[in-house]
């Protein structure tokens, strides 16, 4: 099975990878309305950034990849994963140094995401794209390699606001979650923990999440319980 850790060494080009990383802001009601739209346009830069440095440094592995085959295919596919599919649309209409790599790359999100046939879906992207070094197999090959690498976990929790001011949108959360999970073919446990207004109530959530085995956490919502989530020393679940 590909790894990514040897996909991109793989690749063999010589190239850095690096990617932005934001801090959640600081609670809106404990700070100026100016700081926090000066903490949120800081995180909005530091995305933007992020994508830029991934656009760069794809870019360059492309103009030196030589031949296509599926594990550059994948390299590549893994070194986008922080611009936003929106940006690679917007590269997609216009000439660039990825070339055909921005539309590859979102065809194949879509066709993920959607669980689209890959031979329609391959047809679709070589009568756009003509000149474009990947035929229907090489296509196909590329979304199943790629798509391994998302192997969904067998147990997620969500914690979710059961009081407060934000108790309306964590039942909305929870209700779109629910009904996405029944309406769809996943095979993971969804967990939900009821938590309150008081960071440490997210805390003790994630800590019984952790213990009991959840591989991955939704939530939570409020700014200062996200913040106390991401600053726990012994944070391992993502």
């Amino acid at each position: 099975m590909l790894q990514r850790g040897s996909l991109k060494v793989s690749l063999a080009l010589g190239i850095a990878f690096s990617s932005g990383c934001a801090t959640a802001p600081p609670p809106r009601d404990k700070v100026p309305a100016q700081a926090s739209q000066a903490t949120e346009a800081q995180v909005r830069g530091a995305w933007a950034d992020a994508a830029s440095q991934a656009i760069a440094t794809a870019s360059s592995a492309v103009a030196v990849m030589g031949n296509y085959d599926t594990i550059k295919g994948v390299a590549i596919l893994q070194l986008l994963e922080d611009v936003p599919s929106g940006r690679l649309a917007e590269l997609a209409g216009q000439e660039s140094a990825l070339g055909g790599w921005s539309a590859l790359a979102l065809s194949v999100r879509n066709t993920l995401i959607t669980n689209a046939d890959l031979r329609e879906a391959a047809h679709r992207l070589i009568v756009d794209l003509p000149a474009i070094d990947v035929g229907v197999s090489d296509y196909m090959e590329l979304c199943w390699q790629y798509g391994k690498l998302f192997k969904p976990p067998s147990r997620v929790a969500v914690l979710l606001p059961s009081e407060g001011g934000l108790s309306s949108a964590g039942k909305a959360i929870r209700d779109g979650l629910l009904s996405g999970y029944l309406d769809g073919t996943a095979s993971s446990k969804v967990g939900f923990f009821p938590i309150s207004q008081e960071p440490a109530s997210a805390l003790a959530a994630y800590d019984q999440a952790v213990s009991e085995g959840y591989q991955w956490i939704i939530g939570p919502l409020r700014r200062e319980s996200v913040q106390a989530v991401s600053d726990f020393a012994g944070r391992e679940v993502p």
